[in-house]
């Protein structure tokens, strides 16, 4: 319990990403970069113990794939970028409507026929060895998801337990 010496009423700013313009990224023309990185959603559906986000509140918005895609062209014409990395939560958030984002973006790559390189974060506990889980990393590798790291804080109960992650242990296998 945090003691009341330390609380105040004020509490954290939650933005809608939506609402949000892109950065400038006028730097990218004149410092190359390995990674331009694509802010794709504000806040997270967790609770881990150790993040930020989740002690600011279940606060929690993803932009349209459409406009995720209008800013990954403009990137790449006006700096030449090619390696695009998101920094939102973990990408697949929230469940299904946010798998649906991704496929739906990847099929707005695809059909642009850029050749791009794309890393992301995603939960352990958020894809399954079935047909449509699989069918959808098949898809993000085709279009250039060659970075994606899953989140496996730990290999027993006990730390998962303290990190208030959802995933389990066979889930991280």
């Amino acid at each position: 319990m945090i003691s009341k010496r330390y609380q105040n009423e004020k509490s954290a700013y939650h933005a809608n990403i939506k609402e949000l313009p892109w950065p400038e990224r006028e730097y990218l023309e004149y410092n190359k970069s390995i990674f331009t990185y694509i802010s794709d959603s504000h806040g997270c559906t967790g609770v881990c113990s150790f993040c930020s986000d989740a002690q600011s509140g279940k606060y929690y918005t993803t932009r349209e794939p459409e406009d995720i895609f209008s800013e990954i062209k403009t990137v790449h014409s006006r700096t030449g970028s090619r390696n695009f990395f998101f920094t939102g939560g973990s990408f697949e958030d929230p469940g299904k409507k946010g798998k649906k984002k991704i496929h739906e973006l990847c099929k707005l790559i695809e059909q642009s026929s850029l050749k791009l390189s794309f890393g992301c974060y995603i939960k352990a506990d958020s894809f399954k060895e079935n047909k449509e889980d699989l069918g959808l990393l098949a898809l993000m590798r085709v279009v250039g998801f060659y970075n994606i790291f899953a989140g496996i804080e730990s290999g027993n109960d006990y730390d998962l337990k303290l990190f208030k992650k959802r995933a389990t242990l066979k889930d991280n296998q």
